[in-house]
Order: structure tokens, then sequence, then C-alpha cells
């Protein structure tokens, strides 16, 4: 009786050994369904879960949004261009771009003079991005002397001492959680009876960008957990987001819930691209471009079309061809954002 009973014992643990599931992470497929509401998410079957885990989050994002050359600086100027910048550099926003005072042409660059002060457009950010990095060549307009230059990022500022042949510098800053999109701007000055300065090159990057350019997401670096969305209890492998998350890069990965609370590792990350309004690009794009002022529907060209789309917006709510409507800035898309558009192909900014 006790042999019986010893194998009847070994027989019950082996069928719940047998019965244990291995605990393996599902494989997430493309998103199907995109549009302004959401997105539907797939993913693989794992035998013997019991559940899913669906995590979306905005995208990573990683590379440069920002790059003036000041390319058609090519002599030494005796004329203030503060009133005149537009003539003199590379980069326009909507609202006219460069600005600037005491700032003269040089070979190459801009010179700041004593008291001088520039700042370069507005640039619309993504509201999710949170690390930024400025870095700018410049040197003394005059060879031997030290300059003391107070340079602003996103309302950061910090000053720099600028000495020696012409030098690349950094400034690297973090912004707090913030809602809804943002300007990102930098902004350079001086200390009172500062030496001139002469700035050749400004670039402004999103992310972390000492990471190589193919290294593993660090969402934690580009994201809050504030906006993350976590779905539990999906008895199926597909589930369909729809909280109006606008237009915007996202991703999604999922996790799959086993017997006795076991979990798996997060799957393979998909990355949704949902139709996106701000000029961006993805962590990626080794070569990203740079965008076109007044281009409403993203075809790279300012034509009667942006006209149509922008129209066609604020008199039936059709945004189907709206990629950057919010021209002016200010968080709205009305007739003044027709009126930026015609003035960009008029020649007027």
């Amino acid at each position: 009786m006790k042999k019986i009973f010893t194998l009847f014992t070994v027989i019950i643990a082996s069928l719940q050994l047998m019965a244990t599931a291995e605990v393996t992470a599902p494989v997430a497929y493309d998103a199907t369904g995109v549009n302004l509401q959401g997105f539907t998410a797939h993913w693989s079957e794992c035998p013997g879960a019991t559940s899913y885990t669906l995590r979306v989050q905005p995208a990573p994002l990683k590379g440069l949004i920002f790059h003036e050359s000041f390319s058609k600086c090519t002599a030494e100027g005796t004329t203030d261009i503060g009133d005149n910048m537009a003539n003199y550099c590379d980069t326009t926003d909507n609202s006219g771009g460069w600005w600037a005072w005491s700032t003269y042409e040089a070979p190459g660059g801009i010179r700041l003079d004593q008291d001088a002060m520039c700042g370069s457009p507005n640039i619309y950010i993504y509201q999710f991005v949170r690390k930024f990095t400025l870095k700018f060549k410049a040197k003394p307009y005059i060879d031997y002397y030290t300059c003391d230059l107070n340079v602003t990022l996103y309302a950061n500022t910090k000053s720099f001492e600028i000495s020696g042949p012409e030098q690349e510098y950094t400034f690297e800053i973090e912004r707090s959680q913030g809602n809804g999109y943002s300007d990102l701007y930098t902004q350079f000055s001086f200390q009172n009876n500062a030496a001139p300065v002469v700035i050749t090159d400004v670039k402004i990057y999103i992310g972390d960008i000492n990471e190589p350019q193919n290294a593993p997401s660090t969402r934690e670096q580009y994201s809050w957990d504030g906006y993350t969305t976590f779905v539990e209890g999906i008895t199926d492998t597909t589930y369909t987001i729809n909280p109006n998350l606008g237009k915007g890069y996202w991703i999604y990965d999922v996790k799959a819930v086993y017997p006795d609370e076991q979990e798996s590792d997060w799957s393979n990350t998909i990355q949704v691209t949902n139709e996106p309004s701000w000029p961006v690009f993805l962590e990626d794009d080794d070569n990203p471009a740079v965008p076109v002022p007044g281009d409403v529907n993203g075809d790279g060209e300012v034509t009667s079309a942006d006209i149509t789309a922008l129209y066609n917006f604020i008199l039936s709510g059709d945004d189907s061809r709206i990629v950057n409507g919010d021209q002016d800035g200010d968080g709205d898309v009305t007739t003044h954002d027709v009126t930026v558009v015609y003035n960009v192909m008029l020649g007027v900014i």
C-alpha cells in the first residue's frame, strides 16, 4: 500500500510539473488601425499564460533638431544686423527667426560686441522630451582676449569662458515635467564690458547624444511614468488603445502573466508613429531633415495645398492633411496660422 501511495504521489507531482507552464515572453507585432484616437496592439500567444499586461508610452527620441551654420556670413561687417538677422542666418521660425542687438557680421559667423544679446528661433518640442544638448562653436574676436559668454538654453543659463582658437562648447540640460508643447530656444549674452566673441555654429539635440546611435532604448531618460499607460488583465492577444493619444511617437510592449503571479519579461518594443505634428526625429535617424516653416501638410514644400489643409481643418475639423498646423506656436490652429503660411509663401518670413 505504501508503494502504491508513493507511486501515486510521484505521478501527481509529475503531472503538476508538466502542468506548470514555461514562463516565456510574448512577441509584439506591428500595430494596426493607427489613428488620432489610438491604435490596436498585437502579440503572440504564450501557452499557459492567464493574462497579459500591455504598456504604452511616448517613444524615446534622439537627434539633431536645430542647426545654424551662419553660412550667409562671409564678410567683416560694421553695421549692427540685429534688425535684419534673417539675411545672415539659415534658420527661421514662424515668428521671424533670430533676433539680436549689438551684433555684426563676421566671416563664417556673427560677432557679438559689448552688451550684445542674440537669440535663436523658437523650436516647438515634443512634450515628453526632457534632455537637451546645445553645442556651439565660438572664438574671441581678438585672438589673445578671453570672453565671458552667458548662454541660455530653455531658461537655464550657464557662463562660458571663450578663449584660444575656435572651439566647440557643450551645454546640457534636463527639463522638468511639463504639459503640452513647449518652445525651446537658446540665447547668447555678455557681461558688461565683455570682449567681443564670434559664434560660428549652433546645434541643438534632443535625447542623450552620448549614447551610440543604435544603443538600446533607455526610455526613462526621455519620458515620465505619469504618461505611461498600463493595461492589465488582457485575455486576448490584441488590444485597442484609444485614450485620444493624439499625434505623436509612441511605443508599446507586453508581458505575459502566469499562475502563481509569475510574469515574463517585457516583449520586444513596437514603435507607432501617429501623424507627428512637431519637428523631432526618431532615435535611429542619422540625418534628420530641417523642418520647413509653413509646411502644414508635411510634403516638404510650402504651397497653396498647405493653405487648403488649414482651411479644411478650420471650417470642418478635417485634420487628415494637417501635420504641423500650429504655425504661429500659440497652441491653436486659426486663421492667423493661414496668414503665417501666406507670409512664408511671399517671402516675408
